[in-house]
């Protein structure tokens, strides 16, 4: 491939980002602690700084909504968490 192919890749990222929704890795939690609250807030807190640093350094004055990776996020937690049987897309 090309340069112009290989310098980009976001394409790669985005699809491994996706891709990360897609596991089906299950969590044991107590559900009277707030470490699933906590991880959900840390990683949205995460993309958020990251997407603060990418206006800052690409001069773009627009943000990037991330409402609906926040919708996602929790879906992944929940699915995590709760057992199958309340999970209707396996």
């Amino acid at each position: 491939m090309s340069d112009a192919f290989d310098i980009f890749a976001a394409s790669k990222r985005y699809s491994d980002l996706l891709d990360s929704f897609s596991c089906g890795d299950k969590l044991r939690v107590n559900l009277n602690d707030t470490t699933v609250s906590e991880a959900i807030y840390f990683h949205i807190c995460k993309m958020k700084y990251a997407g603060w640093r990418h206006r800052v350094h690409f001069k773009r004055s627009k943000k990037y909504s991330i409402s609906e990776v926040f919708q996602d996020t929790v879906a992944f937690y929940l699915k995590a968490i709760l057992p199958s049987e309340y999970i209707l897309l396996n």
